[in-house]
């Protein structure tokens, strides 16, 4: 992240030149046939002067690299791909000027045990034959630990079995955790 460097791009020894290139206007102006484009001088950046002794720290362009920690809150349940922005925490803005906004996108890294549908979190457990056939029980893991699930006695092999736990991903909807069983 750049942020403004408190020299103002000048060293201490402060020799301002007008610019040579546009003449201190800080427009250029060329001619394409019948038509006149006037732009900002890129020799000066349209300020019209020039430093001819740079700052040592930004070496002449104002700001100076830095990385800095931004501390945000992400909301529970948040989707991938969502997008927000951060206000005033962007690149430095020209000549001083405020700061821009910081754009984020979510990426969620994959989970060891589950894998979200909507709402709801996917997770496979191991039963054995003998387990499926005679029912057992089985440590299932939630987000915030392990539950243990009842299997059923006769329930078929790669069925889904859903039961409701403490899978809450959004403020506003309670999401179910289904296991498959294998």
């Amino acid at each position: 992240m750049k942020r403004h460097c408190q020299s103002s791009s000048i060293h201490p020894e402060k020799i301002v030149q007008e610019c040579n290139r546009c003449g201190g206007v800080g427009i250029i102006e060329s001619q394409h046939g019948n038509f006149a484009v006037k732009q900002r001088c890129p020799g000066c950046y349209g300020k019209g002067s020039k430093v001819s002794r740079q700052c040592l720290g930004c070496r002449g362009v104002g700001t100076v690299e830095k990385i800095r920690p931004i501390v945000i809150t992400i909301a529970p349940g948040i989707e991938e791909g969502t997008r927000f922005k951060v206000l005033k925490k962007g690149a430095p803005g020209l000549d001083g000027g405020p700061a821009g906004d910081l754009y984020i996108t979510v990426e969620l890294k994959p989970h060891p045990h589950f894998i979200r549908q909507n709402n709801n979190l996917l997770c496979e457990i191991e039963v054995d034959f003998v387990q499926a056939i005679l029912g057992s029980t089985a440590e299932v893991p939630i987000l915030d630990g392990q539950v243990e699930l009842k299997v059923p006695p006769a329930i078929c092999l790669t069925s889904a079995y859903v039961f409701v736990a403490r899978a809450c991903l959004t403020p506003v909807a309670l999401g179910l955790v289904m296991c498959i069983l294998g």
